[in-house]
């Protein structure tokens, strides 16, 4: 899974802690991504390959209520 860091500054151990999980899974980002070590920090934008576990969606946000159309309004009754 390809991620894209979303701000700079960025850790190795940040980045496991949001998308792993845990700290502690730091070694599996490293080891996918060779010119990565455990003292890295990614500059906004850098593409950083992630194991397919990782929870790239924000867990956080919640999806919006389906939408449902109006009724059409009643025509008004016409008296004589």
């Amino acid at each position: 899974v390809l991620y894209r860091v979303p701000t700079a500054g960025m850790t190795v151990k940040m980045l496991a802690r949001k998308v792993l999980g845990s700290v502690e899974r730091w070694p599996e980002i490293c080891k996918l991504n060779p010119a990565v070590n455990a003292d890295t920090v990614f500059a906004a934008g850098a593409t950083v390959s992630l194991p397919p576990d990782a929870a790239t969606e924000p867990a956080d946000v919640t999806p919006l209520p389906a939408l449902r159309s109006r009724p059409a309004p009643r025509p008004k009754a016409v008296l004589p």
